[in-house]
């Protein structure tokens, strides 16, 4: 992979988006260890939920428009209803062990589904069609996040 992508395998977009999607999905798997210590897995959950909302954000602001331009109105609304409903998810985060377990299959199936739309549908096509272009999307994309992370 390289930002110019002469290869044609996935781009430095698809790239990101998958390593974030991975790195979410393991902090859901973290989150859902069971640990005698009090408030670690609230923590976890905190920061879980803090996290998909910036990577949401991140994709609402690069990845979004792209898809919009590229592909249409009609998958950009899919990525966008999937994306809503991950944020609804995580800002639904219980402050608490009690619901829990429960909240964190929810966020799990949540992004799991965003996931395959984008890493196994969107994201390539987007691919096939500009890689240049998506290259230094990925670039922005990381951008982006960090700043989102940050605040």
């Amino acid at each position: 992979m390289t930002i110019s992508n002469p290869s044609g395998g996935p781009t430095f977009l698809a790239s990101l988006v998958a390593a974030e999607h991975g790195r979410l999905l393991a902090l859901v798997a973290d989150a859902s260890i069971q640990t005698p210590t009090p408030g670690v897995r609230e923590g976890l959950a905190r920061t879980l939920a803090e996290q998909v909302i910036a990577h949401r954000e991140a994709e609402a602001r690069v990845v979004e428009p792209v898809v919009r331009e590229m592909l249409g109105d009609d998958e950009a609304r899919r990525a966008d209803k999937l994306a809503e409903d991950l944020v609804v998810c995580a800002q639904a985060r219980p402050h608490g062990t009690d619901d829990l377990d429960d909240w964190l299959r929810e966020l799990r199936r949540a992004l799991e589904e965003h996931r395959r739309l984008l890493d196994d549908q969107l994201l390539p096509e987007l691919a096939a069609r500009d890689p240049d272009r998506m290259g230094m999307l990925g670039y922005e994309f990381g951008q982006v996040l960090d700043a989102t992370m940050q605040r």
